[in-house]
């Protein structure tokens, strides 16, 4: 049993992180997850932060959790204190009135 810890642990490495992967979408996209999702109270929005030109934001389920980064370009924030991506801030819920879609 003992010589099956390690490859438990390497096999729990690899699927931890796979589920963090970023993936980049554009505005457009993003626009329509949100309104596809708008009315479904089992998911969540939260804002994870930015960096130079991409905001950061999570799509949580119950069972899963999915992180964009999408451009500044054509998206913007208000109503929000916005902050670096991964510099420890809590994420924000994000609500409807704090997405512009420019």
């Amino acid at each position: 049993m003992r010589k099956f810890i390690p490859i438990i642990l390497f096999l729990l490495a690899i699927l931890q992180s796979g589920c963090n992967d970023v993936i980049s979408i554009d505005s457009a996209s993003f626009k329509k997850l949100w309104n596809d999702s708008i009315n479904n109270s089992s998911v969540s929005w939260w804002y994870l932060g930015e960096s130079d030109n991409q905001y950061y934001v999570a799509e949580k389920w119950p069972t899963k959790k999915t992180t964009y980064s999408i451009s500044k370009k054509d998206l913007a924030f208000e109503g929000i204190s916005l902050f670096e991506f991964a510099s420890g801030n809590k994420p924000i819920n994000l609500k409807n009135e704090n997405i512009l879609f420019k």
